[in-house]
């Protein structure tokens, strides 16, 4: 296939941008097609030859390369760029099968040869670019756009309505490496360990960060690879260490042999990253960094800044060490754990090194870029399979806060691979954790139904609900909790996919009267449809079981969590200085809504003998409902006389924060299946008091306290035995507590747990 490349690039040059469109184009030529890559010239550029360019960019295929002349003026330029191109192009007597690349201005001016066009954008497109970009994506002559990370994936499928419409236009396709013989060479032993880091000087890059890490680690030697002549005299002369090597600008082809010299690399971006008009553009949230992929090829273990952007492609104490990208502690101390454990060395590198190999390569982007590009149907394609994935969707009431919501931001994203891909879709309008679940990465739809019953059931409401299941086209659909679980289960012989259910409820006899209908008629219909049942507690597959549910297909998945790095020091003094909490004072949190199976009667109650003997203490309260002006909360029995000693906050996003920075949580519900507030506190080291229902006792077990359910005077005992406990052994306590969540409720267990469901129901699924 003979492809033309378009792009803004200057070939030779030092930009990052220029080894990106030369590594796509030697791995479009890698792959068999004939490429000419048309780039923009810079003083001697006509001059270079072939060989020369090969040897700067370590590359081993030719491809032509025209180089145009154009000014830099972006309007003026772009429309000179675009003039020549043509030109150049007509003169070449090339006919493309395929038009790629980068330089918006020459593929509109291309859009009169109708040929297959293909777009790859780095950054959101300012107004001007925008409309320009509209024009574009209505032609038929677009066949796809090219993205590089979710971030920018998320921008254009929100703001562009082609691609909700045609999903398959848009395609996520991070950037890569090679594989090379240069950086699997053994390098000889050195006295010190090295610490390196490849890429630019400019502000964000995280030079800043290596300066103040190197000045508190004298016995390690740090090496800058990159950064300008100028950037690098002034960095000297600011920062005079004995330790702190500059490398000055290495080629391309020279980078691979500087990484095999390091014994760890950083990449300590920062949430503002800029390039030379790093007065303009802070390009953080679209960035998919190359020497991320070099350092995963270079088989050395990386430590690298926790954002959005690294997380796409990296993943904590699996295949490198993530942290705070201002931390300076937490990077000093992740280099000694590095350093000290050779274990995780050899975990971290080789890790990185099969994900790459596996995912990332170029040559693997390459074709996955071209896939179906130049398919003339290509918008008349299948939308069930984005991107050849399978779909897993997910239906839910909707994504407030609540434990079923917060669990399924937690495990989604981490569903997500190749093969396939998860997204939500609310019956009702999406709620406050929508926006949480987009920035993960996760697609969400809404049905938009009017919230009461008889909406759910309208024949208008079903109508359109089935149409819009139809159109996503999933392999799988999973339903979550009673009224989604029901009412797909209904109108399955419209749909006719592989469903599973999931039940989070314990008692299907608690509740208010339209749960335990709900209940009670789920029993009815799971005896028809014979679905995967999902419950997330023993305790609760049995209760079901007893009142109807089949059995057959029936599975527990626990829940699974993540072990937060918060400080809990830190967190406390933030909410005693918020809501001017006495120094001596002991903080109690509650997390749940207002409803009976929460018995806020009984903790009401319970709090009411604890002030009267230890009167040092205030309760936070978080959830949907816990707010002052719920007039039925504030009408309890107990309220007036101890509402000095609450804080009511409803709903909260950072919930997990509030609980580090509390002593101890309190649980008074009746009734639970498996209370994910109790193992989210104690995941950030904040011990618990929970009543004994559903997995409660399990999750807790020697790291708290448990009481019997509906039992004031028990609860209030146990409120007092923790505020009498010794701060430190409180302390020994959430540790214990937090150690529990990680033997028996990680994340990890959850997701094998899914894992098994997912290839019983897709036997080719593979979750990397």
């Amino acid at each position: 296939m003979k492809i033309v490349y378009f792009s803004n690039s200057y070939i030779p040059s030092k930009k990052a941008n220029s080894i990106q469109v030369m590594k796509m184009c030697n791995a479009f030529s890698e792959s068999g097609h004939d490429v000419t890559l048309f780039a923009k010239s810079s003083g001697n550029s006509n001059n270079a030859d072939m060989n020369s360019i090969k040897d700067y960019y370590g590359i081993k295929n030719n491809f032509n390369i025209f180089h145009i002349s154009a000014s830099n003026i972006r309007l003026f330029g772009g429309l000179e760029y675009s003039y020549k191109v043509i030109k150049a192009l007509k003169n070449s007597n090339i006919n493309p099968d395929i038009i790629y690349g980068r330089n918006l201005y020459a593929l509109i001016a291309c859009l009169k040869l109708n040929k297959p066009i293909v777009y790859e954008s780095h950054t959101a497109p300012v107004s001007g670019k925008k409309q320009l970009e509209y024009y574009l994506f209505s032609k038929p002559q677009f066949k796809r756009l090219i993205v590089i990370n979710k971030a920018l994936y998320n921008y254009y499928f929100k703001n562009f309505d082609i691609f909700k419409k045609y999903p398959n236009k848009i395609l996520l396709a991070p950037d890569g490496a090679d594989i090379e013989d240069k950086y699997l060479k053994e390098t000889k032993k050195i006295e010190k360990p090295l610490i390196g880091y490849a890429g630019s000087l400019y502000p964000g890059k995280g030079i800043e960060t290596i300066i103040e890490i190197a000045k508190l680690m004298p016995e390690l030697n740090f090496a800058i690879a990159g950064g300008s002549p100028a950037q690098i005299a002034q960095l000297q002369k600011n920062n005079k260490l004995n330790n702190l090597f500059f490398k000055g600008f290495l080629k391309p082809s020279e980078i691979p042999q500087f990484l095999s010299q390091c014994s760890i690399l950083l990449a300590p971006f920062s949430d503002e990253v800029y390039s030379e008009n790093y007065k303009k553009i802070n390009y953080s949230d679209w960035m998919s960094p190359l020497k991320i992929f070099e350092y995963m090829a270079s088989k050395k273990p990386i430590i690298a800044s926790n954002l959005p952007a690294i997380k796409e492609i990296l993943e904590d104490k699996k295949t490198a060490l993530l942290v705070d990208y201002n931390n300076i502690s937490e990077w000093k101390n992740s280099i000694v754990k590095i350093l000290c454990k050779p274990d995780l060395t050899k975990k971290l590198s080789n890790n990185a090194f099969e994900l790459l190999k596996n995912n990332y390569t170029w040559k693997l982007r390459a074709e996955r870029v071209l896939k179906n590009s130049n398919n003339k149907t290509l918008s008349n394609t299948c939308v069930g399979k984005d991107n050849n994935k399978e779909i897993v969707l997910h239906i839910i009431g909707d994504l407030n806060v609540g434990g079923t919501e917060r669990n399924l931001l937690k495990i989604i994203p981490k569903l997500n691979s190749q093969f396939v891909e998860h997204r939500v879709l609310t019956l009702f309008e999406p709620g406050i954790l929508a926006e949480e679940f987009i920035k993960a990465g996760i697609k969400v739809e809404t049905a938009f139904i009017p919230r009461n019953i008889f909406n759910l059931i309208s024949t208008n409401a079903v109508l359109k609900l089935i149409k819009q299941i139809r159109r996503i086209n999933p392999t799988i659909i999973q339903t979550w909790l009673y009224h989604s679980n029901n009412l797909i289960n209904l109108i399955y012989p419209f749909l006719k996919r592989a469903t599973i259910n999931c039940i989070r409820h314990e008692n299907p006899n608690a509740g208010s009267i339209k749960t335990k209908i709900s209940a009670y008629l789920g029993a009815y219909i799971s005896k028809m449809r014979h679905n995967y049942t999902l419950y997330c507690s023993e305790t609760s597959k049995k209760k079901h079981v007893s009142i109807g549910y089949s059995n057959k297909k029936s599975l527990v998945v626990p829940n699974g969590f993540v072990l937060p790095n918060i400080d809990k020091s830190e967190t406390k003094t933030y909410l005693k200085n918020r809501f001017n909490i006495p120094d001596n004072y002991k903080i109690a949190i509650n997390v749940g809504r207002y409803c009976p199976e929460k018995d806020y009667p009984t903790l009401f109650q319970a709090i009411k003998h604890v002030i009267k003997k230890k009167p040092d203490i205030v309760f936070i309260l978080c959830g949907k409902g816990l707010e002052k002006n719920n007039s039925q909360l504030c009408s309890l029995p107990d309220y007036s006389s101890i509402k000095n000693h609450l804080i009511l906050l409803g709903n909260q996003s950072n919930i997990e924060k509030i609980m580090a920075g509390a002593d101890f949580l309190v649980s008074s519900s009746s009734s639970e299946a498996f209370p994910n507030v109790i193992a989210e506190s104690m995941s950030v080291g904040t011990p618990c008091i929970a009543t004994n229902v559903g997995e409660s006792r399990n999750i807790v077990g020697d790291a708290g306290l448990i009481v019997e359910p509906s039992n004031p005077s028990m609860l209030a005992d146990a409120i007092i035995k923790m505020m009498e406990t010794d701060n430190k052994d409180l302390c020994s306590l959430g540790i214990k507590a937090r150690e529990r969540i990680r033997l028996k409720y990680s994340i990890e267990q959850t997701l094998n747990s899914y894992d098994l469901v997912y290839y019983i129901l897709l036997p080719h699924y593979i979750r990397l």
